[in-house]
């Protein structure tokens, strides 16, 4: 079968490891010629170029900057990509013909593009949600409800589920959302943000340089935030667990990662020079297992204000390496349900500081710790490898 893949992510390197690259891997792998379009940003020296990568065909597709920028220009640049992309796979694909087109949210903008392909192609489409836009901005009061953007998003929208055959969604929560609030006449599954098994054993030696390099006391509980650090994940929220952190018992807190709000972060942690709170930009990927190996508590951050069950990605690394979860989010994500349900961590909403200090604690203090990290590997074996969710997937698209 001949597939197509669009995606905002730059794929340039499918040697890497990530929940895209795995996904396209494993489709190439079980023997599928696979064609991925990604985007390359203007601000990294973009440019349209049509390269192999790990034996798949990559267009990387030269677009303006949708990050490290405003708002109004992310929008406006978000909006323009479907021309971008549309010009260059005539360029450079005009030649190909492709059975299965599949595409991810963000973006939503990508309706026109994926329609001309499908009556081009007489193909099937699939959508893997990703993301629920614009109702996730109305609940971070970004814009509101009767605003014309609203309106002109929320069209594309329904555009692109109308056009889907078949949508894929992180969980259960996220399928029962679109179906709750929209006419889907496609066939609709959960196909997790699944990755391939990584080995999270780190070498003493290793360990040692990681430990010094950090600043890390190797004597205490290492509670670890990696990822986004911006609006969705409640900036203030988790500023609040920095200002509280003292109360958790012998532990320390590493935050990592970049975003809109990685100064305010960093800033923070200045304020208060509590010498077990540390806050570093983000670092390369086998750099950063490294730390997930060296890791106690896997910590996932949610704004309390989301009605749509956003579901963080970074969860997946954290139950391959055997990580017990403690998540504060809101409470439409069925993320709690699911480390909850299968005794792999523990959930207070994040509009509740105190519940989130008692659970940390009463986590370290628990009998039962060594089996949090037991689940937390036993619900990644069982949901998050890319080998079942991508089986799933063709069994679908084959019925």
């Amino acid at each position: 079968m001949n597939v197509l893949f669009l995606t905002l992510l730059d794929l340039e390197n499918l040697n890497d490891t990530g929940i895209y690259h795995d996904f396209v891997n494993e489709l190439h792998f079980k023997g599928h010629t696979v064609t991925v379009v990604s985007a390359s940003e203007k601000r990294k020296g973009g440019k349209t170029k049509l390269i192999k990568s790990n034996g798949i065909d990559v267009l990387k597709v030269r677009i303006n900057d949708i990050t490290k920028t405003s708002f109004i220009k992310k929008g406006v640049n978000t909006l323009l990509i479907e021309k971008f992309y549309s010009k260059a796979i005539k360029k450079y694909l005009s030649d190909r013909a492709y059975d299965l087109i599949i595409y991810t949210t963000p973006p939503i903008t990508f309706n026109n593009l994926i329609s001309n392909l499908k009556k081009k192609y007489n193909a099937k489409t699939y959508l893997l949600l990703k993301d629920i836009f614009p109702q996730n901005a109305i609940d971070l009061e970004l814009f509101k409800k009767n605003s014309p953007i609203y309106q002109l998003f929320r069209r594309k929208e329904k555009k692109l589920y109308k056009i889907s055959d078949y949508i894929g969604g992180m969980s259960k929560a996220n399928i029962d959302y679109i179906k709750n609030h929209n006419k889907i006449s496609a066939k609709t599954q959960i196909i997790r943000n699944a990755m391939y098994e990584q080995d999270f054993v780190i070498a003493e030696e290793e360990r040692k340089q990681l430990i010094e390099k950090i600043g890390i006391d190797p004597s205490k509980k290492i509670f670890l935030y990696g990822g986004n650090l911006g609006i969705p994940q409640g900036v203030d929220y988790i500023k609040a667990v920095m200002s509280r952190f003292h109360e958790i018992e012998n532990s320390q807190l590493l935050i990592i990662g970049n975003g809109t709000h990685y100064n305010d972060i960093k800033s923070h942690a200045e304020k208060l020079n509590n010498k077990d709170i540390k806050v570093l930009s983000i670092l390369p990927k086998n750099e950063y297992d490294k730390v997930i190996a060296l890791s106690d508590i896997g910590l996932i951050f949610l704004d309390h204000r989301f009605t749509i069950p956003n579901y963080p990605s970074r969860l997946t690394s954290l139950l391959n390496a055997g990580k017990p979860i403690l998540a504060a989010t809101d409470k439409n994500s069925d993320i709690k349900d699911d480390i909850i349900l299968n005794g792999s961590g523990l959930w207070n909403e994040s509009n509740n500081i105190d519940e989130f200090i008692q659970n940390a604690n009463m986590m370290l203090k628990s009998e039962d710790f060594e089996k949090f990290k037991e689940n937390a590997y036993q619900l990644y074996n069982k949901e998050f490898r890319i080998e079942k969710n991508i089986d799933k997937l063709l069994e679908m698209v084959a019925n």
